[in-house]
Parts: C-alpha cells; sequence; structure tokens
C-alpha cells in the first residue's frame, strides 16, 4: 500500500492495479483495511473514473476522522467533500463544512500539495458563494503551497482564481495582470488544460474593458482547446462556454450568444447554469425582443438564485461553528448509547411522532404561503402589463415619435424638447435624470432611441448620422445609461 500511494498522484491507474491485487480484505485489520479503502477511493477520483465505490469512502473518512492524524484527516476530509461534491451526494453545506476542516488539518501537515488542493476547493467555494475576500485569502494561500510543491498546474488554476477574485471585487486591471502572468506560467508547462482555463480568463478580463474582439478571439480559442481535451478524455469538466457567450452578447450578436448559453443551459454546475440563463435573458429581453422568453429566463434565474442564496447561508451557519467537529463526535457517541436502552428508543418513537404532527403542519404552511406568492407573483405580472401598456399610450400619443415610427427623418432641437417632455412623462423623468449625471444631449438623444428601441438605420437617420457611428455611440454608453 505505500507503492500505491506513492503513485496516486503522478499515476493513479498504477496504483488502482496494485490496490486490486493486495490480499484479501478480511485478513487486514480495521485501520489497514480503512487506508486501503482510502488510497482505492482516491486513485479512482484522481484517475477520472466514474466507478467510486461510495461505501469504501464513507467508512475510510469516518475512520480516519475519529482515528488518524492530521495528514490523514487532511486526506479524508478532502475526498469526502470533493467526491461527494462531484457526486452530488448530501448537502452542499456539508461538502464546503469538510474542505474548510481539510484546510485547517492541512496547515498542521508537510503535505503541501494537499494544502493547496483544499484551499483551492475551498476558496472556489468561497467565491461561489460571493464572499470573495475570504475567497482570495483562501487562493493566496493556496498558491503559497502550490509554489511550494512546486506544482505548476495548480499554481495556474490559482493564478486564474485570483484573477477572478480581483475582477469581481472591481479590480479588473489586477484581475488582468493575474491572468497573463497563468498565461505565461501554462505556456512554459505546455499543457493544454492550463492554456484552455487561462485563455478563458484573458477572454473575461478584455470583455469587462470592453475589448470585444480580443474577448472573442480569446474565449474562441478556449473553447476549441476545451472541446478538443474533452473529446480526447484529458479533461474531467464539461466544456464551459460562458466567455464566449458573454463575447457575442457584448457584440450584440443574440444568434451566436443564444447559441452557447445554450450549450451551458443545463449544466450540473448552479454558476455555470446561472450564467447561461443570464445570458439569454439579455439577449431576449435586450438584443432579440421576445417578452416571453425573456419573462421564462428571469423567473428561472431568480428560482435558481434563491435556491443558491439558501444553501450559501447553511455554508456560512457551518463556517462560523468552530466547535462543530466535538458536536458531531459527541452525538455520535450518544447515538450509539441511545440504540442499546429500550426505554430511550420508546422515548425517541414518542418525540418522532410529535416532530412528524409538527412537520406535517409546517408542510400545511408552506402550501399556503406557495399559493399566496403565487397568487401575488401573477398580479406583479398584471400590474406590470398595465403599467406598460400605459407607458406605450403615453408615448403613441407623441405625434413625432408616431411619425417617425411611420417614416424616420431628422429631427432639430425644438421636436427633440417635445419628445424629451414626452419620455419624461411615461418614463419617471428619464432625460432629466440623464442629463444630471452628466450627459450631453447627443448622448440623451441616444438613449432616448435605445429607451423606444428604434432600429439602428432609423436611429441614425434621425440623428443625421451613419450607422456606424451610431452603433459606436450606443456601444458607448452600454453600461452608463441608469436603470
Amino acid at each position: 500500500m505505500v507503492v500505491a500511494e506513492r503513485l496516486i498522484r503522478s499515476n493513479p491507474d498504477s496504483s488502482i492495479i496494485i490496490l486490486e491485487s493486495s490480499p484479501s480484505k478480511t485478513a487486514l485489520d480495521k485501520e489497514e483495511y480503512a487506508i486501503w479503502a482510502l488510497l482505492n477511493v482516491w486513485a479512482r477520483y484522481a484517475s477520472y473514473s466514474s466507478q467510486i465505490p461510495v461505501v469504501e469512502l464513507d467508512y475510510a473518512t469516518d475512520y480516519f476522522i475519529r482515528n488518524g492524524n492530521s495528514l490523514r484527516k487532511a486526506q479524508s476530509y478532502y475526498l469526502r467533500g470533493s467526491v461527494n461534491q462531484e457526486l452530488k451526494r448530501g448537502r452542499s453545506a456539508s461538502w464546503f463544512e469538510d474542505l474548510h476542516k481539510g484546510c485547517l488539518e492541512a496547515d498542521k501537515c508537510k503535505d503541501y500539495r494537499l494544502a493547496s488542493l483544499l484551499y483551492q476547493h475551498y476558496g472556489s467555494q468561497l467565491n461561489d458563494r460571493k464572499w470573495y475576500d475570504d475567497g482570495l485569502n483562501a487562493m493566496l494561500k493556496s498558491l503559497h503551497y502550490a509554489e511550494m510543491a512546486k506544482d505548476t498546474n495548480i499554481i495556474v488554476k490559482d493564478l486564474i482564481n485570483i484573477s477572478h477574485c480581483h475582477i469581481s471585487m472591481g479590480n479588473v486591471q489586477e484581475g488582468m495582470e493575474y491572468a497573463r502572468k497563468s498565461y505565461d506560467i501554462a505556456k512554459e508547462s505546455r499543457s493544454s488544460d492550463a492554456v484552455s482555463r487561462t485563455l478563458s480568463a484573458i477572454s473575461f478580463c478584455y470583455s469587462l474593458q470592453q475589448q470585444y474582439d480580443s474577448a472573442l478571439l480569446y474565449s474562441r480559442n478556449s473553447v476549441n482547446l476545451q472541446e478538443e481535451l474533452y473529446r480526447k478524455g484529458d479533461r474531467k469538466d464539461p466544456v464551459r462556454y460562458d466567455a464566449i457567450a458573454e463575447a457575442w452578447k457584448n457584440l450584440n450578436n443574440a444568434d451566436s450568444c443564444i447559441f452557447y448559453s445554450m450549450k451551458d443551459y443545463g449544466s450540473s454546475s448552479v454558476i455555470t447554469r446561472l450564467n447561461a440563463i443570464q445570458h439569454l435573458y439579455d439577449c431576449y429581453s435586450s438584443l432579440k425582443i421576445n417578452k416571453d422568453s425573456s419573462l421564462k429566463y428571469l423567473t428561472e434565474y431568480k428560482d435558481l438564485s434563491a435556491l443558491k442564496e439558501e444553501n450559501d447561508e447553511n455554508s456560512k451557519i457551518i463556517q462560523d461553528n468552530s466547535l462543530i467537529d466535538k458536536q458531531l463526535e459527541n452525538k455520535r457517541e450518544l447515538s450509539v448509547i441511545i440504540t442499546n436502552i429500550v426505554a430511550v428508543l420508546i422515548i425517541f418513537a414518542v418525540i418522532g411522532i410529535f416532530v412528524y404532527i409538527y412537520h406535517m403542519r409546517i408542510k400545511r404552511w408552506q402550501r399556503r404561503m406557495e399559493k399566496i406568492e403565487s397568487e401575488l407573483h401573477i398580479k406583479a405580472i398584471q400590474d406590470s402589463d398595465i403599467v406598460n401598456r400605459m407607458t406605450d399610450k403615453i408615448i403613441d400619443s407623441n405625434n413625432i415619435i408616431r411619425s417617425l415610427r411611420l417614416k424616420p427623418h431628422y429631427l432639430d432641437d425644438d421636436n427633440w424638447n417635445e419628445i424629451e417632455t414626452t419620455v419624461n412623462d411615461a418614463y419617471n423623468n428619464y432625460c432629466n435624470n440623464l442629463r444630471n449625471s452628466g450627459f450631453t444631449s447627443n448622448n440623451v438623444h441616444v438613449a432616448i432611441l435605445m429607451r423606444l428601441r428604434f432600429s439602428t438605420a432609423d436611429s441614425a437617420t434621425i440623428l443625421g448620422i451613419s450607422p456606424a457611428s451610431y452603433t459606436k455611440a450606443k456601444q458607448r454608453l452600454k453600461g452608463k445609461i441608469p436603470t
């Protein structure tokens, strides 16, 4: 088993062969069997095997978490958190808890690569929950351990994750620097998987810097590499298309954005699916106007976000509870004693009946609340439709706007003043708010045409400029117009 453990990181398939050729498992004592089971699970997880024995996982991790040293505990928490997350076993809060505890144990031993992996996975969980300050600290610690272990692949992933942290906190320039650094290291290592990840990170940075052509170039190269690696079986994770979808959206190409977003729509990753739904909603609400589709994806986004926030809150409670290890151990010991006492079993049966009755009451209350929420949601949609109809009526009452929709023509200042008055009435002082924000008259006119959904050609005619000039003016204003 010593040889099998030594080969897990460099050649996990060989470790599996050695472990399968071991003597009869019945000849092993409890600790020896726990070691064998832990290594067998680890080797299969490292080799991307689809058959991971969960019974052996549970036995080995439970044994070493109770009886092992810091190294075995760190290994157990890492495997239990990572494997259960991959297999979607249990709750996300439990995966988060295991990775957090594993980090604490890894700090006590000298397995730098294991410590780096634990902090990397833990940092990713923090980032997914939008706790970017804590996530950045975890990623920096992972990078420190990865550099001590001299593991290039982990270093590259850490730099990418640090880049994402800085971007999420608004530090786009620092994010780009870390992304570039990860790309240089990935190229030196000649790892296609690492290069594909860095290309995607750089693409996001270019999108935030509004260099959309560069973003599309890097995202397309990233997707091509990912697809090639996935076909060959050299990439474990599914291909992610969010970067290229984002690039196409920013270039106002709704069809291409929808095409790539649908590839991520069925992802098992909540974050990836949320990004896909966000892109689909943006396309159908802003680029390819379709109220039914935009409402569908808006509802899906809210439902999925609410579920994610609930899981994140559970994880936060677990993170803050520093005494949870002792409580769980005491609970297990108490359960063993209780199972041998008949009188206590009777008490538990009575308690169980009361809990069941209480649970049924809670369910009835939840059903009533769901019915009320559904009714309120329908009413909100109806109210929104009434407001939209009233707004359209105000806009359509303006003779100039009506004439522009029939036959676009150049407008003078007097006509613009009349249109601004109508738009202010319809959209709650929309034009005045833009001017108070420092917008020039030309910018306000462009914003009005965007709000009234005139086509690029019609807008250019009304402003007396070329369609290309109008497109550039519109792109400059995107993101600056208050909602």
